[in-house]
């Protein structure tokens, strides 16, 4: 059997740091995700979806979102199985609980475990449901392990295996294989490692299926996953609208503003072909400050169609040791005080140093420091 693994999308998220036209256009953005993961399901031929929490970011959930979402689940030609997560738990007045939804949508609606039944495809899909923002016990702890094999047992969790005394429903890979799971499908952790699930095949983190900041960097994806009597075999496959992130260069040798436009081309066209892609670009070396006051200015400048660009500059002051060494006014005392921490043997020091003497000597010519900043 084929089961398409998905979960984390926290749809209708705030995205505070936009605009009012650019949250809808981010949020539309997630739609047309969840979109993509329903027609790709139908794709792939899959028998069953497992959505392993915060489907949605809150309780909060837009009539647009809503509506798409009963058309597209009714619309399904499999079951579809829900473990509402810390971000969308199954409380009173959540979507989860008002909607009717159609009759091969079933939700988990407890914090200790429960399962679905779906005789037609020989599976028992166990899952809970978080009822507010934490859930500190493991469902699975204590919880007597079924007799019944003659089918294949799923889990369908949002759970958290990094630590056992989370808050966010601590399971552990014990307990996971002493139920004998023939595959667990997890959500939480939107980055998930190998480290996590001890490298085992048949227990998975969905992962982010659509990035919403430079944490969530790459392709947004879900898991499609090949069951039979022999084990399983996953295979991620994208559905992301957009992708974040991140570039550094180096402009030690780079001297007009000309010259720094050209090497942030360089570096955006790679992307020019692909889908939305947000580049942050870390800039380092050793810059002028002419060069340093240029930067802010070419983020719209150098953004493109599908390109937003977001330039961080951690450039160091490319600065006259000599100069300053002999200079009789604050500026060359300034710098003596700090010439033991510049020579240091100790790279970050020397890094701190550096950082210290730039700012500083923006202070003393009364220049503008919140240029600098970092977002």
């Amino acid at each position: 059997m084929k089961i398409l693994h998905t979960g984390d999308l926290h749809l209708d998220s705030p995205f505070s740091s936009e605009d009012i036209s650019g949250v809808e256009k981010r949020r539309e953005a997630q739609r047309k995700t969840l979109t993509r993961i329903m027609s790709l399901a139908k794709e792939e031929g899959c028998d069953l979806m497992l959505i392993a929490g915060d489907l949605f970011d809150s309780e909060y959930v837009s009539p647009t979102t809503e509506k798409l979402i009963k058309k597209l689940f009714a619309e399904a030609e499999f079951p579809i199985v829900i473990s509402p997560g810390n971000h969308d738990p199954y409380i009173d007045g959540s979507f989860y609980k008002r909607t009717v939804f159609s009759d091969n949508v079933y939700i988990f609606s407890s914090p200790e475990l429960q399962v679905f039944e779906l005789d037609s495809l020989g599976v028992s899909v166990y899952g809970y449901a978080f009822l507010s923002a934490s859930l500190k016990d493991s469902p699975l702890m204590d919880t007597p392990i079924p007799s019944d094999s003659s089918k294949y047992r799923l889990l369908c969790a949002h759970a958290d295996l990094s630590s056992p005394i989370s808050r966010y429903a601590p399971l552990t890979i014990g307990d996971i294989h002493r139920f004998e799971f023939d595959y667990s499908a997890l959500g939480h952790i939107h980055n998930p490692t190998d480290e996590l699930t001890n490298g085992a095949q048949n227990i998975r983190y969905c992962g982010f299926a659509e990035g919403r900041s430079f944490d969530e960097r790459g392709d947004g994806h879900v898991l499609i996953i090949d069951l039979d009597e022999k084990g399983c075999s996953v295979t991620k496959k994208k559905v992301s609208c957009s992708t974040y992130t991140v570039e550094s260069a180096d402009v030690s040798d780079i001297s007009t503003r000309e010259e720094l436009v050209a090497l942030i081309h360089s570096i955006t066209s790679r992307y020019e072909d692909t889908d939305e892609t947000h580049v942050r670009l870390y800039l380092t070396g050793f810059a002028s400050d002419e060069l340093v006051d240029s930067i802010t200015s070419l983020e719209s400048e150098c953004s493109l169609n599908n390109i937003y660009l977001s330039i961080v500059d951690e450039t160091l002051p490319a600065l006259s040791g000599t100069s300053l060494k002999e200079d009789i006014s604050l500026r060359g005392e300034f710098y003596r005080a700090l010439l033991p921490k510049l020579l240091s043997d100790e790279p970050s020091e020397r890094r701190r140093a550096i950082l210290a003497l730039r700012l500083g000597l923006l202070a003393i010519d009364g220049k503008d420091l919140t240029r600098r900043s970092d977002e």
